[in-house]
Order: structure tokens, then sequence, then C-alpha cells
């Protein structure tokens, strides 16, 4: 992938991604805040499901599942889970602030 960005450009562009991530930070933060007073309300209310009335919808249920765990089979069983594994390799961008 070629650029024709100059340094002094691309710096620009990290400030605007930085100023981007922690606004989306600061949201998140909101959010989750708001899910909690819904789930809150749910519960004192002994609700499922509760519909909005722009459209909406927020359900809050318990979820049972069964997970694989791996470390515990490596432990016991290394040799069969090296054979069973799969070598991957992927580019990895991280940017923090």
């Amino acid at each position: 992938m070629k650029t024709t960005k100059t340094t002094s450009e691309i710096m620009k562009v990290m400030a605007e991604l930085a100023s981007y991530t922690e606004m989306m930070d600061e949201l998140s933060i909101q959010v989750e805040s708001l899910k909690d007073e819904i789930k809150a309300y749910m519960i004192e209310n002994d609700l499922y499901e509760l519909n909005g009335e722009d459209g909406s919808r927020a359900t809050y249920s318990t979820v049972r599942q069964n997970r694989f765990n791996s470390s515990l089979f490596k432990k016991d069983f290394a040799d069969i889970y090296m054979e069973y594994c799969k070598k991957m390799e992927y580019k990895k961008f991280c940017f923090s602030r």
C-alpha cells in the first residue's frame, strides 16, 4: 500500500484518530451506563423484554453455554493438542494515546 502523505500530514491524521478514539471511549462509558439503567429497570420489574416507543427493543436474559477449556485440555493432553493446532499469521495494527 503506497501513500503520498508527508510525515507532517500523517501526524495530523494520528492526532485526529486520537481525538476520535477518546470520543469513542467517552461514548462507550455513556452507552454502558444507559444499558445498566435499562437492565436495573428490567430486573426491578421482572421483565425479559422491553419495547421502546421509537421501535427499539431490549431483552435481558440468562444465557447458558458449554465452552471447551482448551487450556486444561492442553495441560492434560499436550501431544494431542499440538496435533490439532493450526498455525496462523496475520498483521495487527495497534494505536494508543
